[in-house]
Order: structure tokens, then C-alpha cells, then sequence
């Protein structure tokens, strides 16, 4: 049992929340490769029904044992954490979500990017330049697009 113990999905957030004694609701959801479109939606979905002020999403994933492995599978273990904020006004980017829509730019192809979606968006997020991005995953396209927040004066 020790060894089947970390291998379910929500073994990390059940462990991290014994550790922090953190009775907050926590949700681990399994989407394969547009991992961090649906995380992140789905955290934005919790964070207006909750009517809570932020919201911690978590996106991870390490290579699966080659017996197991699937082009689905993660060349190389990585993590991506994104604070989600519930007001405007909270010294965050503003990104807004498109699904079906597509950007000017040819849209990745999930399967055949280099990179994990949730690291693609990190970049992204770090680039002043771009201003969209797309990810497709058969049937489903995600856009991104990055919204300018009006300044208070």
C-alpha cells in the first residue's frame, strides 16, 4: 500500500494539507494534456463559487515508467503554481479565456509542443510582446489573451 499511496492523483494535495494542517477545500482534477486551461478554469470556477479572495492552482506532472509511458506523458517532471485573484484590482495580469476561438498566430498543437501547456503559459505570461495564445487539443481550443487593467489614479 506504501507504494500505491502517492501514485492517485490527489495524493500530493491530501499530503500538503496534512503537513500545513490546511482544512481548506482542495480539488485534483486529472485533464491530460491541456492541463492547465481546464486547471485553471476549473479554479476560477471554485474561487466565484466560494466567493473566496484567491485561489492557489497547482499544475505538476512527472514521466510516467516507460511501460507506461504515452505521448501523453511528460518528457521530464515539472510544476506551475497560479494565484488566482477574485477582484480586479489585485496587482495581477488579467488574462481572459476564449474556448473554440483561435489567435492570429498558428495555434500549438498540445501533442507536439515542446513544452507542457502550464509552462508555455508561464512564458507567456513573462513575455511583454505576446499578447495571445492558443493551445489545440482535438476538439477543443483554448485562447488566451491577455486583458489591459485600467490603473486607479
Amino acid at each position: 500500500p506504501t507504494h500505491f499511496s502517492l501514485s492517485v492523483h490527489n495524493a500530493i494535495a491530501g499530503i500538503y494539507s496534512i503537513a500545513r494542517k490546511d482544512h481548506s477545500p482542495t480539488t485534483a482534477i486529472s485533464c491530460a494534456q491541456d492541463d492547465v486551461s481546464s486547471a485553471l478554469l476549473e479554479t476560477q470556477l471554485i474561487l466565484e463559487e466560494q466567493k473566496s479572495e484567491y485561489a492557489l492552482c497547482v499544475v505538476y506532472d512527472e514521466p510516467l515508467p516507460e511501460r507506461y509511458s504515452t505521448t501523453a506523458s511528460p518528457t521530464r517532471a515539472y510544476a506551475a503554481s497560479f494565484l488566482l485573484c477574485a477582484t480586479p484590482n489585485c496587482d495581477t495580469q488579467a488574462l481572459k479565456l476564449s474556448t473554440g476561438a483561435r489567435n492570429k498566430s498558428k495555434p500549438i498543437d498540445v501533442a507536439e509542443q515542446a513544452n507542457p501547456s502550464a509552462l508555455e503559459l508561464v512564458q507567456f505570461l513573462n513575455q511583454d510582446t505576446a499578447k495571445d495564445l492558443c493551445f489545440e487539443l482535438s476538439p477543443q481550443t483554448w485562447l488566451w489573451e491577455k486583458v489591459l487593467q485600467e490603473q486607479e489614479p
